[in-house]
């Protein structure tokens, strides 16, 4: 998306990349925000100094602003970095229907814990079988 390809492009470079992986052993986990404005606020706050000064969030939109993505779509603000987090997430989730498959597995990002993740494999997993 920061050089502008088209999403199919994007999708087919994906799919050229997961083809060379070895899925032996192979499983992604995918943290699935469910409102990337409220998470992205609450980013923006937490990555800040000490004395409130926001550090993350100027330095991202900057990032997006000078992209050739950001350029092309005249990004300037915080709809424009949520609208950009959307789309990315969209074709995040597109690639691991179309590509990963079953090697994929979406946890909510605010309702997991690591602990839970071993129960939460299915089937034999990197020498292990789900229970």
């Amino acid at each position: 998306m920061f050089r502008r390809l088209k999403d199919d492009e994007i999708i087919d470079f994906y799919r050229r990349l997961y083809a060379a992986a070895d899925r032996e052993n192979f499983l992604l986990l995918y943290l699935l925000g469910d409102d990337l404005a409220e998470s992205t606020r609450i980013i923006r706050e937490e990555r800040s100094a000490p004395d409130g000064t926001q550090l993350w969030y100027p330095m991202m939109l900057q990032y997006l602003k000078e992209s050739p993505y950001g350029k092309e779509c005249g990004a300037a603000g915080f709809s424009d970095l949520v609208s950009h987090l959307e789309h990315r997430q969209q074709l995040e989730l597109r690639i691991l229907e179309e590509i990963v498959g079953p090697y994929a597995l979406i946890l909510p990002s605010k309702q997991w814990k690591a602990e839970d993740v071993p129960e939460l494999i299915p089937g034999p997993v990197f020498g292990r079988t789900a229970q």
